[in-house]
């Protein structure tokens, strides 16, 4: 059996020097043992090939093993491959995928939901010269909308309407009021103003409503005859479930604003609520 020193295995072991041995000293004994039954002994978890490369059994490394981390954070790996951790996120917030060569993170929800749309009921004007209204549309003389004119002139013309809250959209954010107006006349870049006030009541309360006005707004009409347009006034506070929404809508054709010279029939009203789904 030929000798060998220690430094002699440093770059590695043959399979031949797998019966090489090696005295091993204690306090009271001295064995020989060959580098083959060393190597048996010490591979388990971590197993040593001839060569002295080394690797870790599958399971092997238990959680003790591990080193020490931040409280919620999770392991993945980088854009090289490597191990990485994805940072801990707020409460609510949930795993997102950020797509490939990105790493996940903590983010929060995407808001679900869908659009409540609540019809209005358009009652007896104020001081609108031409109520109710019947157009027989160009295109098709058989085609006929009802609805409210806001005539152009001197006189400002007022609609009241009103619907009540489902009980089912308590507290829902982002309500607005969205009139659909349908034009008789073109004009390219005119405008009409507008003025929306509301108020609400309970059951038991008095119909004696105090409206609140919105903020006025400068409505564009479209430059086609016998067009749509929606105007959307959000409102400042939002309805109580339960209650009856009230409101009036107001155009003031002397306002130096309007310039709209048409008279544009109102044909629709409803109060719109986001719904928001956790």
């Amino acid at each position: 059996m030929t000798d060998k020193l220690i430094s002699d295995l440093a770059g590695g072991i043959a399979a031949a020097d797998t019966d090489v041995e090696i005295l091993l000293n204690s306090a009271t004994t001295s064995t020989k043992e060959t580098i083959g039954d060393i190597l048996d002994l010490i591979n388990g978890d971590v197993n040593v090939a001839a060569d002295l490369a080394s690797t870790i059994a599958d399971n092997a490394v238990t959680l003790a093993m591990m080193a020490g981390g931040t409280d919620g954070n999770l392991i993945t790996y980088d854009t090289s491959g490597d191990p990485a951790f994805v940072a801990t996120g707020d409460a609510t917030q949930i795993l997102t995928s950020n797509g490939v060569d990105t790493a996940p993170t903590f983010q929060a929800p995407a808001s679900r939901g869908w659009t409540a749309r609540i019809p209005m009921v358009m009652e007896l004007p104020q001081v609108i010269t031409a109520y109710p209204s019947v157009l027989a549309v160009a295109t098709n003389e058989a085609f006929k909308i009802t609805g409210f004119v806001f005539p152009d002139g001197a006189v400002a013309s007022i609609l009241n309407l009103k619907c009540d809250v489902p009980d089912n959209l308590h507290a829902t954010p982002a309500a607005a009021i969205v009139f659909k107006f349908l034009t008789q006349s073109a004009e390219t870049g005119a405008n009409t103003r507008m003025l929306v006030a509301t108020g609400q009541t309970a059951d038991a309360e008095s119909a004696d409503v105090d409206f609140t006005d919105e903020t006025e707004a400068t409505v564009p009409m479209p430059a086609a005859i016998e067009t749509f347009e929606y105007y959307t006034q959000d409102l400042t506070t939002d309805p109580t479930a339960g209650d009856q929404l009230w409101c009036k809508i107001q155009r003031d054709p002397v306002d130096a604003a309007d310039t709209y010279a048409g008279d544009p029939i109102l044909i629709g009203a409803w109060l719109q609520i986001e719904v928001l789904v956790d």
